[in-house]
């Protein structure tokens, strides 16, 4: 459901199963390097 209501949006949504209360990390990879747009309960170095 995620995919189809932002898919026009973003370029890619990751799937990390069921979510919380907490909100998710927001990556801009736009630029070649990444920024950090809000962080969240996940951590941008588990995933490099």
């Amino acid at each position: 459901m995620i995919h189809e209501k932002y898919k026009d949006i973003v370029d890619i949504v990751i799937a990390g199963g069921y979510g919380n209360v907490e909100a998710s990390t927001v990556v801009d990879c736009s630029e070649g390097e990444f920024t950090i747009l809000r962080q969240g309960i996940g951590q941008l170095e588990e995933f490099i």
